[in-house]
């Protein structure tokens, strides 16, 4: 390559590593469980509480009662509210709630439920997320479903 090609490639890969370390540092945790994509919401849950105790985090309680809501799951250092994807606004608004009250950090477990999931509806609840300082955790389901 010449310099006037080298030159001009400069401000592409620039903004083309920048990119890549910015969608690194949005990208949300995924968790595969062993549960039916058409589950309950309770049983990804007591799949999710099953997956922190193994990971041996520390203490992890199901359903805490607050003043006005009930958090999911609390650890010893954040609290999680599991919600539907499709549910992601209901998610956020209950995760800030609770982590006011416990004054820990705020995980959103959503489960991805649907056959399709929406590559830039993901990316927006990534941003809402970065946004009001939410972990973002995207739960998939392990097992195929019955045809």
């Amino acid at each position: 390559m010449g310099g006037v090609g080298c030159a001009a490639m400069k401000p592409i890969l620039a903004a083309l590593l920048l990119s890549l370390c910015l969608s690194a540092v949005h990208a949300a945790e995924t968790i595969t469980l062993p549960v039916k994509r058409t589950a309950y919401e309770k049983v990804w849950k007591a799949a999710l509480l099953d997956k922190l105790r193994a990971d041996k985090i520390g203490n992890v309680f199901d359903e805490q009662r607050l003043t006005f809501g009930r958090a999911d799951i609390v650890t010893e250092k954040e609290v999680y509210e599991i919600d539907r994807y499709d549910k992601f606004h209901q998610g956020i608004g209950q995760t800030l709630h609770y982590s006011m009250v416990l004054k820990k950090p705020a995980v959103l477990a959503l489960m991805l439920d649907k056959t399709k999931i929406d590559p830039a509806k993901t990316a927006f609840i990534e941003k809402l997320c970065k946004h009001y300082k939410i972990r973002l955790v995207l739960l998939k389901a392990e097992e195929k479903e019955d045809k």
